[in-house]
């Protein structure tokens, strides 16, 4: 286990470049206005040590079919760099051109004519580049990820680590590395504390002084299993099981007093789309799901060899039920769902149904009476609809159409 650089050495990098407050010149209704004191671009030290290779700028993506009137201010710490309106036609670009060469973390302020507005904490750093905004539908949002392993100059201020990613000593085999996201979505820096175990062995107990609007990236493990995870920010404590290789990717924002994982929203909840029997031989498969620890649903399958069974929906689907039936709901023939002991009869709609709103899913599969497998989710949904495989064994097995094999 490795020690790394304490508080005062990393935010002594951080010294000159603190985020300064800025006034935005420029008339909403549309008159272009430039940086007000003649500033020589790109801003630069006069150590060349201090340098980057190269200057950097970066670009404002108009996504939208309307045009925007926008105004970027970029303020060094005792100097505003640069400001300019213009307006930006519809599906274009707006690029700053070459703004500063000098290391550090610099405020990004950018407004529309229609009042929206976006603080970012560039940070401008050897090896970190990809500050874009975006104008969507959605609104005007920022994006920066900065690569943690866990060190991370300048943002990262220190704690201890083990090798990242996380190879446990016994384990049985190696998983796709499972990352953690956390992005600062306030309009000020943020102190975020990451603590990562596994049992008894510290795998990550790190500080990172987030800037606005940037996001931190770890590789965290390659290890299958359940791992503590614990974030804090602003007086806030998010604690959860995290389990691998389940939940390849979680990712959370930090907002005004609040951490919540941002990555519930994409998927419906837990939703088994096919089942496929690669094995020579018949299979009896049995598919039980529970939310929040109750079990929700039991559905039995006869599966003949070599067969699958496209097209079908477990799980996804908002109801309700006891441990011995599932709800009945419509399908397009008429049918009901049928309780836990019915057997696949060759109709895809009699299925079990889940809550899409759940805060822990469990899968569990077992291949007649014997081989079984589990999987859980408690941070994220699962990110994409699923297969379970018989495979040529007789195992039970877990595919993902975009990740492939969860190897459990």
């Amino acid at each position: 286990m490795t020690r790394r650089l304490g508080r005062r050495a990393v935010l002594s990098a951080l010294a000159a470049t603190p985020l300064a407050g800025c006034a935005i010149p420029g008339d909403r209704r549309g008159t272009p206005t430039a940086t007000p004191d003649p500033v020589v671009l790109p801003y630069a030290s006069d150590d060349p040590e201090e340098n980057l290779d190269r200057a950097r700028g970066f670009a404002i993506q108009n996504r939208t079919g309307t045009e925007h009137f926008v105004t970027v201010a970029v303020d060094a710490p005792d100097r505003t760099l640069f400001v300019e309106t213009r307006t930006v036609d519809p599906w274009s670009v707006f690029r700053t051109g070459d703004i500063v060469r000098k290391r550090g973390v610099y405020r990004v302020v950018i407004e529309t004519g229609a009042g929206d507005r976006a603080v970012h904490g560039w940070v401008v750093w050897p090896g970190i580049e990809g500050f874009e905004a975006f104008l969507d539908d959605a609104g005007l949002r920022t994006v920066q990820s900065v690569f943690c392993g866990p060190d991370c100059r300048p943002v990262s201020v220190g704690g201890e680590s083990t090798d990242l990613p996380y190879r446990a000593p016994d384990a049985a085999f190696s998983t796709r590395t499972a990352a953690l996201a956390v992005r600062n979505a306030t309009t000020t820096a943020q102190d975020i504390a990451v603590g990562i175990a596994d049992g008894d062995r510290t795998v990550v107990d790190y500080e990172y002084a987030v800037p606005p609007g940037v996001g931190v990236q770890l590789p965290v493990t390659r290890t299958p299993g359940v791992l503590d995870l614990r974030l804090a920010a602003d007086g806030e404590t998010y604690t959860e099981a995290w389990h691998v290789p389940e939940e390849q990717h979680v990712r959370f924002t930090v907002g005004a007093a609040s951490i919540r994982p941002d990555c519930r929203d994409q998927t419906p909840g837990l939703a088994v789309t096919r089942l496929r029997n690669d094995d020579g031989d018949p299979h009896r498969l049995r598919i039980e799901i529970s939310t929040d620890g109750d079990r929700v649903a039991q559905q039995t399958y006869d599966l003949p060899a070599r067969s699958s069974l496209p097209e079908i929906t477990i799980g996804g689907v908002s109801g309700n039920a006891s441990d011995d039936t599932t709800e009945p709901s419509e399908s397009p023939t008429g049918s009901e769902t049928p309780t836990q002991d019915d057997e696949w009869s060759g109709n895809p709609e009699m299925l079990p149904t889940t809550t899409a709103d759940a805060d822990r899913y469990d899968l569990r599969v077992v291949v007649d009476d014997e081989r079984e497998l589990t999987a859980t989710w408690t941070i994220c949904y699962p990110d994409d609809e699923l297969t379970v495989e018989v495979d040529a064994d007789g195992t039970p097995q877990l595919f993902s159409p975009t990740r492939g094999l969860i190897r459990l």
